[in-house]
């Protein structure tokens, strides 16, 4: 609207400029060139404008036309009276031809936006298929050999080593899903602990309850995604799948997808997941009255292990971070005597201390930390001091 506003008083300036030009100087614009520069301007808006600026000119053109008359420029005679109806007769047909072919371009440019949108309809209707026949395929492949082929490839696992046997279990299911990055987190008194995983966990090595929705409800349904619970996701780091490993009254950890391909959401990789994590339960169940076992038979009476226990474990552990890259620290640390069971309890299941001297009033230990990077051993020395006070010394 205003674009069309500027051009009608572009239109009236234009022709009431030359009029004035042509009443002040008497150059008799109609009458001494072979060609009006009237019709040159009122040819040229025929040409460049819609039928409403074009109108416009039109009219001013009139009205200059009869005001050159009347103030006795121009003289009314039957060849200057002809000559300018053709003038403004042509420019009229021309402005409607104008018109139409404007109008005809339009109705071109909206019917082609029409068949880009049916194309675009349609490429996305080939992409949904291409989705649906891959998961059809998938489906297939799941359900037929593939499963078969997979615990196949699982009841290879090193069973014999426990955390060896988790991290080859997430490398086959990584490589048979297709998915870049998962691991598994050991579930105790309300945190959640990295114990195997593919990539750099984006959940850290640690975390509280409370810190992921996805895993909260994985771990009271027994499996949730992201998509069930994205009215509720905040600022927090969420992983894409999450599925319960063990009962919903005896909870052992979760195993989590941080990295997918969103199209596969669509498929019922929870199902698969969720068969697989109830097999890989069975088996770390039975493991972990055997682990028991064997810590009671290595375990002392302050609840240390003997040395044997402490080299064993520490061989493991430096096997896993040579393949698979999965972080240990080591702490050596003089706890006060009458002091040194608490000292036990504060320490996590996984980690392993063993008594190395004896000092005056202090007993000195060197732990093995689980799955414990430098920046959780700074942490872990930190709870101690806070804890003990000076009742703890590094060795």
């Amino acid at each position: 609207m205003k674009k069309r506003i500027f051009s009608t008083l572009e239109v009236v300036s234009i022709f009431v400029l030359m009029f004035i030009l042509d009443w002040r100087f008497k150059l008799k614009g109609y009458t001494n060139f072979t060609f009006s520069l009237y019709w040159v301007f009122l040819l040229f808006y025929a040409v460049r404008s819609d039928l409403g600026v074009f109108f416009s000119a039109l009219v001013t053109y009139s009205v200059v036309f009869f005001l050159d008359i009347k103030v006795g420029n121009l003289t009314a005679d039957k060849v200057t009276l002809l000559s300018n109806v053709i003038a403004t007769a042509t420019s009229a047909v021309i402005a409607l031809i104008n018109e139409s072919k404007v109008h005809f371009i339009d109705k071109l440019k909206i019917s082609n936006m029409e068949k880009d949108k049916e194309i675009d309809r349609l490429k996305e209707k080939i992409e949904n298929q291409k989705i649906i026949i891959k998961e059809l395929r998938d489906r297939l492949f799941f359900e037929g050999e593939g499963i078969s082929y997979l615990f196949a490839r699982l009841r290879d696992l090193p069973i014999d080593n426990p955390k060896e046997m988790l991290q080859r279990f997430i490398e086959i299911i990584s490589e048979f899903f297709g998915i870049p990055k998962l691991s598994i987190y050991r579930f105790n008194n309300g945190f959640y602990r990295f114990i195997a995983g593919k990539g750099e966990p984006i959940m850290g090595y640690t975390f509280k309850d409370e810190e992921s929705i996805v895993v909260k409800r994985a771990m009271e349904e027994g499996v949730a995604k992201i998509t069930d619970v994205i009215a509720e996701v905040g600022e927090n780091i969420e992983p894409w799948l999450a599925v319960r490993i063990g009962e919903k009254e005896k909870k052992y950890g979760v195993l989590i997808v941080e990295e997918i391909d969103p199209s596969k959401l669509s498929m019922p990789y929870e199902k698969y997941l969720s068969s697989i994590s109830a097999w890989i339960y069975g088996i770390l169940d039975r493991l972990e009255d055997y682990n028991e076992e064997i810590r009671k038979k290595h375990m002392l009476p302050d609840g240390s292990y003997d040395e044997e226990y402490f080299k064993q474990i520490e061989e493991k552990y430096k096997e896993l971070y040579e393949k698979y890259r999965i972080p240990y620290s080591m702490i050596c640390v003089c706890i006060k005597k009458g002091r040194e069971k608490e000292f036990m309890k504060f320490l996590r299941q996984d980690d392993v201390p063993t008594l190395i001297k004896e000092l005056d009033e202090f007993l000195c230990y060197k732990t093995l930390l689980s799955t414990c990077n430098k920046q959780g051993k700074k942490a872990v020395l930190t709870r101690l001091k806070v804890r003990f006070g000076e009742d703890i010394k590094n060795c």
